[in-house]
């Protein structure tokens, strides 16, 4: 087993104490929510801690520190950049791939985990998307791109988009006989 990428974290913080906040002031209300957060997100960040500890997989760790990180945006730009450094170095130290940030529509900062992959492999890092048959799209097929999220290709069928992402997945090393995984979805939307 490896030893551990990820230090424990100090002692948590004070949770909110209700009968101290006044429902009459804004300043003791955030500030009771603010420390919410605080104990929930130091729940969760210690969470990847113990898990990496046990020798959970490397999807469970990752889904803990993307859901600290998730929640260290909500409370400000510090712990932010702290939960995203432990979600990067634990990520690098395993060389995983197959996970990225973005901003919602919304403007909220989040963390994707996908299929993650541990190396320079590139099996498994592209899927086909099937557009719903109501879209009349002709490049109904759209290959994504795991590790970024985007669309890297439109294909009319699905035997083309196969076709792409093999030879996609050849250029990097040899594919293995791997298939290619088909998601459908209602409204076409990703």
């Amino acid at each position: 087993m490896n030893a551990p990428i990820l230090t424990p974290l100090g002692p948590a913080p004070e949770p909110p104490d209700r009968d101290r906040v006044s429902s009459w002031s804004m300043a003791s209300m955030d500030a009771h929510l603010d420390a919410g957060n605080r104990c929930s997100l130091h729940a969760t960040a210690t969470r990847a801690v113990e898990l990496e500890r046990r020798g959970a997989d490397h999807f469970k760790v990752m889904l803990a520190l993307a859901g600290a990180e998730g929640q260290a945006a909500r409370i400000g730009p510090d712990e932010l950049a702290f939960h995203a450094a432990r979600l990067d170095a634990y990520a690098n130290a395993h060389q995983l791939r197959g996970w990225y940030r973005y901003t919602s529509s919304h403007g909220e900062h989040r963390v994707q985990v996908n299929f993650l992959r541990s190396g320079p492999s590139d099996v498994g890092r592209y899927y086909a998307h099937r557009l719903s048959e109501v879209s009349g799209d002709p490049n109904s097929y759209w290959v994504i791109d795991r590790d970024t999220g985007r669309t890297v290709a439109t294909c009319a069928t699905s035997e083309e988009a196969q076709a792409w992402i093999a030879t996609a997945v050849v250029h990097a090393e040899d594919m293995g006989g791997r298939g290619v995984e088909v998601v459908a979805t209602v409204g076409g939307m990703l």
